[in-house]
């Protein structure tokens, strides 16, 4: 059933291309949707097919945190991001798995927007 994300991705995406931040926040809800429903996996204890399932929706959600040219897109998915790291399911995901996650996703994505954040001229 967790297949649909790479479809999703695909509206998410299809957003950006169009200029159009309602449809890409909306595919973003869509990936918290399917997040949600991942606490079966939780409260069955099924951390395997649990990561299998967490990966490519963390993917997904992470694409348009670093790469949206919208800032809203952006911070709607970073927000997303953090929220799926820091909750109940991050936290039934095995340690190196989630060390794997902020080491190769959260903390680049992070360094980015912080240095983006530094070029911002003051007025």
């Amino acid at each position: 059933p967790y297949g649909v994300v790479t479809s999703i991705r695909s509206l998410v995406e299809a957003g950006e291309r169009g200029h159009c931040p309602k449809l890409s926040i909306a595919g973003l809800d869509l990936l918290q949707l399917i997040h949600t429903r991942m606490e079966t996996l939780v409260i069955q204890k099924e951390s395997e097919l649990l990561l299998h399932c967490w990966n490519p929706t963390v993917d997904a959600v992470a694409e348009p945190a670093e790469k949206s040219r919208n800032g809203n897109v952006r911070q709607h998915a970073l927000t997303l991001l953090t929220d799926m790291v820091l909750d109940r399911h991050g936290s039934c995901i095995p340690l190196l798995s989630l060390c794997e996650i902020m080491n190769s996703v959260c903390v680049p994505i992070a360094g980015e927007r912080i240095t983006d954040l530094l070029r911002i001229p003051r007025n």
